[in-house]
């Protein structure tokens, strides 16, 4: 029953939260445009009062108006040499960059995840919100796993608004790029406003681990040991088992066993090996923790993904030995 109770509790307060800015969400996503940073940042500091609002305002903006730029992503371009007499001038032209991109990202309303960040940043400066630039390290595929990826690929940003460091990552909230068409699919993800550290974590991991906002942080080998994490996983208050690694060794054996701390339905669990026909897990609850067991067969491939309720939550990689 407390369970129960502890649950809906929490249902309810997400609901809550959800509701708490809708009318704003409306307002910000009803403004003109605009091609002018100090523009957008005095219509937002007209129009609210606090700095969450401010910053929830420039979130709802940006995912609303910027689209990712597809076409810059091109993995060979040579970066462009500067070379500076100082700090001083490598400060002056640093800063003279920045302000071309985020009036270049306004103009054309596309960007990537630097300028995304950049403009968050810049706007957050003027309306006198602390805020920082982030950068590091995604896990997005089941290849990252046990990876020992050293080049950062992704930026993100955190706010200090009342008393406390925000993770928000506004270029995930605004969609994402489709595998084989390398189009930006525009879909607004309100999880990444103020995200869960414990969540952001398991996808995101910044250079420096002051960002991972973690009372214990973590260190990169345990970031990309984990499984890969889906949105629905978040939602849907499971909880996988932390003896869990990402990768599932795979030697004579019949069964995979896969096991959860929390699982609210055992029945609207389910399997597919290399994405193909869904299957469902069958469970046994011993010493407080589910025991899902899946019969190995030659269906069985390279990874191994979770479905709860038919949407994907967690992907291991398949490490099969003979």
């Amino acid at each position: 029953m407390k369970k129960l109770l502890f649950l809906l509790l929490i249902i309810y307060s997400s609901v809550l939260t959800a509701q708490k800015y809708d009318a704003l969400d409306k307002k910000v996503r009803s403004y003109p445009n605009f091609n002018d940073v100090n523009h957008l940042a005095i219509r937002i500091q007209n129009d609210f009062t606090n700095d969450n609002e401010k910053v929830r305002a420039i979130f709802i903006w940006i995912t609303n108006n910027i689209k990712y730029n597809t076409l810059e992503l091109n993995p060979f371009r040579t970066p462009k040499t500067t070379w500076y007499r100082s700090r001083n001038d490598y400060l002056r032209k640093n800063r003279e960059l920045e302000l071309k991109k985020i009036q270049n990202t306004l103009i054309t309303k596309k960007a990537l995840c630097g300028e995304y960040s950049l403009l968050l940043k810049e706007l957050c400066s003027i309306l006198g919100i602390k805020s920082v630039f982030i950068q590091g390290l995604t896990k997005t595929d089941v290849n990252d796993i046990s990876s020992n990826r050293l080049v950062k690929d992704h930026a993100w940003n955190s706010v200090f608004v009342n008393n406390e460091w925000k993770l928000i990552d506004v270029t995930w909230a605004s969609g994402y790029v489709h595998l084989q068409s390398k189009q930006f699919i525009k879909q607004f993800n309100d999880s990444y406003f103020f995200a869960n550290p414990k969540e952001f974590i398991l996808h995101h991991y910044p250079e420096n681990n002051k960002w991972q906002l973690l009372d214990s942080p973590i260190n990169k080998h345990t970031f990309f040991k984990k499984p890969i994490f889906f949105q629905d996983y978040h939602n849907s208050k499971i909880k996988l088992s932390d003896t869990h690694s990402g990768i599932i060794p795979i030697k004579r054996k019949k069964y995979i066993n896969i096991i959860f701390d929390s699982l609210p339905e055992i029945k609207k669990m389910q399997y597919s090996s290399n994405d193909l026909q869904k299957k469902t897990i069958r469970f046994k609850y011993i010493n407080g923790q589910y025991i899902g067991k899946i019969k190995i067969t030659k269906k069985i491939k390279n990874t191994l993904t979770l479905y709860y309720k038919n949407n994907a939550i967690i992907k291991f990689k398949l490490e099969i030995k003979n």
